[in-house]
């Protein structure tokens, strides 16, 4: 009769069952019975591994690796030394997990355990802590964390991986060939007895062949199930027999209303890790193949969770045919339900989810929309195989779970999202409301387009064309060199305020002085022969010595008027405009060379510029508004009282200038800003308004 082929994991789940006492006392029992020869030794022919981890001998797998870094070789343990049996070793991992109350304390614990019995190298530890996996390595001090790193990444998380997606979830191992040293990794997962699914990993990587590899290997999976257990006792206490129909109906009518179900979706951080505790939770009671659910988001689905995936691609084909029929069910709005024999409820056949089963094998669809009051936050989406179809009770009991999930599921997402998206959300719904397909705001929105429409094409308004327009003095006076000469002193700057009668530059009169001392000399000795022919009784003499005096006389006056001149002083009060000329002291300025511009106190004057295409519009006696360009916010009145007959070129376009003096002279304006001028025009159609200038660019460029 062969030895009966028991494996730790089921013992240590059937002890899950009984209080503490029990389990230890079942699992000895257990153990005893598989290997009568003694608790202390493992019979190596009669573990389970073989059958499990679909392995025809006792040795492991043996893969080449690409050469690299050899790995640390870990000492062996001593000589002679006693391996813990695996009672003791069991017994003493319990007690140790005793003291840990949270994922994190179980998970440091585990890789504790393991580095000691198992003389590993590295330890790896994966462990899902809500939506997300965490992951622990510890490595021999012979090896460095960033080697224990790269050599965990790239041969214990595949592994993990491997183990966690695995139907059975059996143990998996492979010996590695690396040029002349052997690598053993193995790798056991870390199970959620309430759903049966992965909730975890833990992986090993030993230099060399182990001394015992189906010891090694039940070690690892022993102190896995172990945390399992540990894990079990921590998490809330959930159902997890399959549900009957019966059972199910009971269940969403009795223990799921609206308070319970938001009491239990307040439990989670996220909607996604609601989503994975649901997925696995209604895959583990269904018997289901695969559950998946996605939220809501504009119109299209975003999946959270798949059961049995703790991490997928939504780009992957399996993902995206998902994705599509939860689409297909929130365009429907309700229950879509696709397998043999039967039609949806109301008769309408379901493309994409016929694809889905038609890939799958012909297995059972249901999509199911969870629904907060009239919209859908999310669907879920089970497949089941072919030879199980939903019933109709089974169908209803669901939705009627699901449905008291919508609201506190909204509750949540809000909860969970930045401000910035919940007000973006909120607006996006108040418009929703407002002009939906049959609101009042969509009938209002509608009626006042066609008004506008109608008063686009037949209305009329007063054309108020916006002009550049530059403000210029009232009483503008320019200034210029009276004579030819260089400039010695400037006595103003622009913009300066100036009286009557001020000194505003000076020329340089050395020159004309000379000339006016010598003329004076020159008088002084004609006079002087005047009076001598006087004296001599020579009467034409006398005369022609006077005529010359006269004509001397004329001449110094004329210098002296020049000199005069030279000293330019302020006509009036007003204001510098322009007199940039620092710069050209004791430069030679010609005669009539302009020198300063002055304004005498008075009103502003706009220059405004009109384009040409519309001067026919603009007319003396019409209307406008001014603001310049530094003071914005004040607005000024005027009356245009002529324009220019002929255009002139200002920045590269014809313009006609039309000129409007400004009722208002406040004590910021300056000479020379720059504004916009609004003028109040003729009435227009409004079309032509607003399509005028795309109108005439057309005419002009294809002649029409």
């Amino acid at each position: 009769m062969p030895k009966p082929r028991l494996s730790c994991r089921f013992l240590l789940k059937f002890s899950g069952q009984l209080d503490e006492a029990q389990q230890v006392e079942s699992l000895r029992a257990r153990v005893r019975s598989a290997f009568p020869a003694t608790l202390d030794r493992v019979d190596l022919q009669t573990t389970a591994r073989t059958s499990a981890m679909q392995s025809d001998t006792s040795e492991p797998s043996r893969s080449q690796v690409p050469p690299g870094p050899q790995v640390p070789s870990v000492p062996p343990k001593a000589t002679g030394a006693v391996a813990t049996p695996l009672s003791a070793l069991t017994a003493q991992f319990r007690s140790q997990l005793k003291e840990c109350r949270t994922r994190q304390q179980i998970s440091a614990a585990i890789l504790q355990a393991v580095a000691k019995h198992l003389n590993a190298t590295i330890v790896r530890v994966d462990l899902r802590e809500g939506s997300a996996t965490k992951s622990e390595i510890v490595n021999h001090r012979s090896m460095s964390t960033d080697s224990a790193q790269k050599f965990s990444d790239k041969w214990l998380s595949p592994l993990s991986l491997e183990v966690q997606t695995d139907q059975v979830h059996a143990v998996k191992f492979k010996s590695l060939q690396r040029e002349t040293q052997i690598l053993f990794v193995a790798s056991a997962a870390i199970m959620d007895h309430q759903t049966n699914l992965a909730e975890g990993a833990v992986s090993v990587m030993i230099t060399g062949r182990p001394q015992n590899t189906d010891l090694t290997i039940t070690q690892l999976d022993a102190l896995a199930s172990i945390a399992s257990l540990r894990l079990a006792e921590l998490a809330p206490t959930v159902a997890t027999a399959p549900v009957a129909e019966a059972s199910l109906l009971a269940a969403s009518t009795n223990t799921l209303s609206d308070p319970q179900a938001l009491g239990k979706v307040a439990t989670n951080s996220s909607p996604r890790e609601f989503a994975f505790s649901l997925v696995n939770s209604l895959a583990n009671q269904l018997g289901a193949e695969q559950v998946g659910f996605g939220m809501n988001e504009s119109s299209r689905i975003r999946v959270l969770a798949i059961s049995g995936l703790p991490d997928f691609k939504a780009a992957s084909p399996g993902v995206a045919v998902m994705r599509q029929a939860m689409e297909e069910c929130l365009d429907h709005g309700s229950l879509v339900l696709q397998q043999t024999g039967t039609i949806g409820p109301d008769g309408t056949q379901f493309a994409i989810h016929r694809q889905w089963s038609a890939e799958s094998g012909g297995a059972c669809l249901c999509s199911i929309p969870v629904k907060d009051n009239d919209s859908v936050v999310g669907v879920v989406s089970i497949r089941r195989s072919a030879h199980r179809p939903f019933t109709k009770e089974e169908v209803g009991g669901l939705m009627q779970i699901l449905q008291n999930y919508g609201s506190a599921l909204r509750v949540l997402e809000k909860a969970t999202q930045s401000f910035q998206k919940q007000l973006r959300m909120a607006m996006k719904e108040s418009l929703g409301r407002w002009f939906g397909t049959k609101s009042m705001g969509r009938k209002v929105a509608l009626a006042s387009f066609a008004l506008a429409s109608i008063w686009f094409v037949f209305g009329t308004i007063t054309y108020k064309p916006m002009c550049k327009a530059n403000v210029v003095a009232e009483n503008m006076v320019q200034m210029t060199a009276p004579l030819a000469g260089r400039l010695m002193a400037v006595h103003v700057q622009p913009g300066q305020e100036v009286r009557a009668g001020q000194l505003l530059v000076e020329f340089d009169t050395t020159d004309l002085a000379l000339q006016l001392q010598g003329l004076e000399r020159e008088i002084a000795s004609s006079e002087l022969d005047v009076r001598r022919a006087i004296d001599a009784r020579d009467t034409s003499a006398a005369a022609l010595h006077k005529a010359r005096v006269g004509v001397l006389i004329t001449q110094a006056a004329a210098i002296q008027e020049h000199i005069e001149r030279a000293r330019m002083i302020a006509p009036e009060d007003g204001t510098i405009v322009r007199a940039d000329l620092e710069k050209r002291v004791g430069q030679v300025f010609s005669s009539g060379e302009a020198v300063i511009e002055f304004a005498s106190q008075g009103g502003w004057v706009l220059e405004i510029q009109i384009p040409d295409d519309i001067g026919t519009l603009v007319q003396p006696k019409q209307s406008g508004t001014f603001a310049a360009a530094s003071y914005s916010s004040h607005s000024m009145p005027f009356n245009i009282v002529s324009v220019d007959g002929t255009t002139q070129v200002l920045g590269g376009a014809n313009v006609f200038i039309a000129r409007a003096p400004l009722a208002e002279r406040p004590d910021w304006m300056k000479s020379g800003m720059e504004g916009t001028a609004r003028v109040t025009t003729v009435s227009k159609p409004v079309w032509w308004v607003v399509l005028h200038r795309v109108v005439d660019w057309c005419r002009l460029s294809f002649w029409i």
